[in-house]
C-alpha cells in the first residue's frame, strides 16, 4: 500500500531532493574542469524547479488562500516575488554560463543562484508549509499531494 503524502511533505521532500543537487552543483562549481556537471545538473533543476514552482502556484497558494482567515495576501506575493528573484539569478548564470572566458563570474553567479534557492526554500519550510499544515485540512492537503504526484509522474518530472 502506497503512503499517500500531504502537499506540504511532498513539497519539502522536492526541496531535499533539491538541496542535494545544489551540494553537487557546489562541488562541480569549485572545479574549472567540471562545468559540464554544473550545467548538466541546472538543466534537470531548473526542469524540476519549474513543475515545482506550478505546483507551488497552482495548488498550495489557492489552498492557503483559502483556508488561511485572516491572512493578508502580500505573504502569498512575497513568496512569489522570491521565485522572481530566483529567475533573475537563473538569468544571470545562464549568462555567465555562456562566456567562457568569465571563469570567476560563473563562479559568483552559481554560488549566488545556490544560496538564493537554499535561503528561499528555508523560507517556505519555516513559514509557509507550517501554516499550510495547521490551517488548511490534512484531507485537503493529502489530495492535493496525490495531484501533485500524478502531475509530476505524468509530466515524468519527478525528482
Amino acid at each position: 500500500m502506497k503512503v499517500q503524502r500531504t502537499l506540504t511533505s511532498w513539497l519539502s521532500r522536492q526541496h531535499d531532493v533539491f538541496r542535494g543537487m545544489l551540494g553537487e552543483m557546489e562541488t562541480s562549481l569549485r572545479d574549472d574542469a567540471d562545468a559540464a556537471r554544473f550545467k548538466t545538473l541546472l538543466v534537470r533543476l531548473l526542469a524540476l524547479l519549474s513543475a515545482h514552482e506550478a505546483v507551488e502556484r497552482d495548488l498550495l497558494y489557492p489552498a492557503v488562500l483559502e483556508h488561511v482567515k485572516p491572512l493578508d495576501p502580500r505573504l502569498i506575493d512575497l513568496f512569489q516575488e522570491g521565485h522572481e528573484r530566483i529567475h533573475d539569478k537563473i538569468e544571470a548564470l545562464r549568462s555567465a554560463l555562456e562566456d567562457k572566458d568569465a571563469a570567476l563570474g560563473r563562479l559568483v553567479a552559481g554560488a549566488d543562484f545556490i544560496a538564493l534557492l537554499r535561503e528561499h526554500l528555508e523560507e517556505e519550510e519555516q513559514t509557509l508549509f507550517p501554516l499550510a499544515d495547521s490551517r488548511v485540512p490534512k484531507a485537503v492537503l493529502t489530495e492535493l499531494g496525490a495531484r501533485a504526484e500524478g502531475a509530476a509522474t505524468a509530466a515524468g518530472r519527478r525528482p
